[in-house]
């Protein structure tokens, strides 16, 4: 590994003029960028110095001695600066987990990495595997003691992919290549997982499901939670950050502000969404008085006064999908639709009306901020019968055709 040479104890004669200090001198970083791995000087009264490794991981340091330094005097096991430079990074590649485990002493009560995943099988019911060398792709096939569901699975291991993959990116210098390999292989995707995610309603379910929600509140601030995913195709995080101002009653269009997915550093701009004036009266009531600024969708805040009595408070910004639980579980029953039905058949619904109005696969992708092939995957019935639509259209009689037959009209 390169190493910025230091202008100050990288030699002998160098070393010579430092003062003597318990803190030791500090030379060039050799892993990492501010903190990582640092190799120091410690300067004593009399005799030579000693080499010092600095190890810094997430605002921790550990500091310990590697030997004696080749100044004059010393021994036959002094070793030089290039030396201390080799066996520094292989001390820091052991330093992590003492790291860790000095944090955890510091800090009892905290949870780490560790205590976190093992906590969470756990609660899964899945036994901690057997070694740390262990094949990734045979301890995913251990039955639990519990059955998540397959899409459960697919989505803790899609957060812990993206954990581990973010891990790997600040450590990978300390890290062995073959992790992301086996971060990929062990965190594969169950496959056919999400066919439970693909529910798409009849039409008629959806409209008894968004009047059931504006039944379920008598502010109508669940019902616009679920008309506006419903008509737009929104994931929830993209609706609840619009604002006052995205609903242009007068365009009639309404503007939905981009999903925050992937690690792409440019602004995406938000996406105009034309809606029937029969949606866009529902939001009216949300939109008098405020200024354009403010979060669309809001709800009531409310305090416990009682046993079971609660009042309502302020109001506040929807935060959280799971505030759509309760209430839509209330929704879906008064409209007597399937219960396993989720709020993401919504968006599921307004895809799957647009291919069946014949809208470009590649304009309801952009209209739905998404890809193409996560349109094409769990629509593909749709979409083969758009095509099938234009290609009927683009039928040539290729049969001879018959000669049409006279008949003669008598002029009077």
């Amino acid at each position: 590994m390169s190493r910025t040479p230091s202008t100050t104890i990288d030699t002998p004669a160098k070393r010579a003029g430092l003062e003597p200090n318990r803190n030791p001198c500090r030379g060039a970083g050799i892993a990492g960028s501010r903190g990582g791995v640092t190799l120091g000087d410690r300067r004593r009264a009399e005799g030579p110095g000693a080499w010092v490794a600095k190890t810094a991981l997430n605002g921790t340091r550990l500091e310990e001695r590697l030997g004696t330094a080749d100044d004059e005097g010393s021994g036959p096991d002094a070793f030089s600066d290039s030396q201390g430079v080799t066996r520094a990074l292989a001390r820091a590649r052991e330093r992590p987990s003492a790291i860790e485990a000095q944090q955890a002493e510091s800090r009892p009560g905290d949870p780490t990495v560790a205590t976190a995943i093992l906590n969470r099988r756990k609660g899964l019911g899945i036994r901690a595997p057997a070694a740390d060398t262990e094949d990734p792709t045979e301890r995913r096939g251990r039955p639990p003691t519990v059955s998540p569901a397959p899409s459960t699975i697919d989505r803790l291991l899609n957060d812990l992919r993206a954990a581990l993959d973010a891990a790997v990116e600040v450590h990978r210098r300390q890290l062995p290549g073959h992790i992301p390999i086996e971060i990929e292989i062990g965190t594969r995707a169950i496959p056919d997982a999400t066919d439970a995610r693909r529910q798409i309603p009849a039409d008629a379910d959806v409209r008894s499901i968004v009047e059931a929600a504006f039944g379920a509140d008598r502010h109508g601030d669940f019902g616009r939670l679920v008309l506006l995913p419903a008509a737009t195709g929104a994931r929830f995080s993209q609706i609840a950050k619009a604002t006052v101002a995205d609903v242009q009653v007068q365009a009639g269009r309404i503007m939905v502000p981009p999903a925050q997915k992937g690690r792409t550093t440019r602004a995406k701009p938000k996406v105009a969404v034309p809606m029937g004036d029969e949606v866009l009266e529902r939001p009216r009531p949300a939109l008098v008085g405020r200024k354009g600024h403010e979060p669309l969708l809001e709800r009531w805040r409310h305090e416990q006064v009682g046993p079971a009595d609660r009042r309502p408070v302020s109001r506040g910004a929807r935060t959280a999908a799971a505030e759509m639980t309760r209430p839509w579980k209330t929704a879906v029953a008064t409209a007597g639709v399937p219960e396993d039905t989720g709020p993401y058949a919504l968006r599921h619904s307004s895809i799957a009306w647009a291919l069946r109005a014949n809208v470009p696969v590649r304009i309801v992708a952009a209209r739905h901020d998404t890809s193409t092939a996560m349109i094409e995957r769990p629509h593909s019935a749709y979409v083969l019968d758009a095509t099938e639509d234009l290609a009927r259209r683009a039928l040539v009689p290729l049969a001879p055709s018959a000669p049409a037959k006279l008949r003669s009209v008598s002029c009077s």
